[in-house]
């Protein structure tokens, strides 16, 4: 059935989007039989409408950012040499469920779902290591609490 011939005034172009014909008549069809000028006209009509909204809210919707993480550290002075400090690094780390994922010549790193600890040994003269604890989580809370079991682990 041609347009045209649609008593209602709504034409369906996809499931969920109507657009109004109103106003067209049986013979506003193109020399073929086709669609009407006015069908066009009321699909680009519907498009730009499409196209402007969503420009416009691009232009005005802030991006999504998430928040940054709160980073927490403290550092003490502990009477061992580095290889000492590295493995109470480890245990720290596994007593708090953190896996340990990184380690090199003088820090562990471990993380959690929520939470990433990295530890610093630092070799003093005469076997006194400087350990700094750095801890990040998007929790505030959660980061202080493993900041401070990890201090009691040393």
């Amino acid at each position: 059935m041609p347009l045209g011939d649609w008593p209602e005034q709504r034409l369906n172009l996809s499931p969920g989007s109507m657009i109004s014909t109103a106003g067209l008549t049986p013979g506003d069809t193109d020399s073929q039989g086709g669609s009407s000028r006015a069908a066009r006209m009321a699909l680009a009509t519907y498009w730009l409408t499409v196209l402007v909204s969503g420009l416009g809210l691009a232009a005005v919707t802030p991006g999504v950012q998430a928040s940054p993480p709160g980073v927490y550290y403290a550092w003490q002075v502990l009477a061992m040499d580095t290889a000492q400090c590295l493995g109470q690094a480890q245990r720290a780390l596994l007593s708090q469920g953190l896996a340990p994922e990184q380690n090199d010549a003088t820090s562990m790193a471990g993380r959690s779902d929520d939470v990433t600890a990295v530890l610093v040994c630092v070799e003093n003269p005469a076997d006194i290591t400087t350990v700094m604890i750095i801890v990040a989580s998007e929790d505030d809370d959660r980061a202080l609490a493993l900041r401070e079991a990890l201090q009691l682990a040393f």
